[in-house]
């Protein structure tokens, strides 16, 4: 329905300590009225875990700014590896 690439963004944080942050969205798209969010790494990861542990944080607040932003649900987060040429889906992974 709507793709938006490199889309900068401002949320604040409310949790302690408060924090307003700012960052750029790879690419996300609508389907079914629900966003699908994708964040691309370039770097060589030997590792699914790590990826995963090092960029979870990050996906989470571009979950939340991307609700917050729109008022529209997020229904999957994808994790893009492109040196390894795998997606990670980290939906289960984040607060949904």
């Amino acid at each position: 329905d709507a793709v938006r690439r490199e889309w900068a963004f401002t949320y604040r944080v409310d949790e302690a300590p408060r924090v307003l942050l700012q960052g750029v969205i790879d690419c996300c798209f609508l389907e079914g009225g629900a966003w699908v969010l994708l964040d691309y790494k370039t770097e060589a990861h030997e590792l699914e875990p790590e990826a995963l542990a090092q960029y979870r944080a990050q996906l989470e607040y571009y979950r939340r700014a991307l609700v917050e932003v729109t008022g529209l649900p997020v229904k999957e987060c994808l994790l893009c590896l492109v040196m390894q040429r795998k997606i990670i889906d980290v939906s289960r992974e984040t607060t949904m």
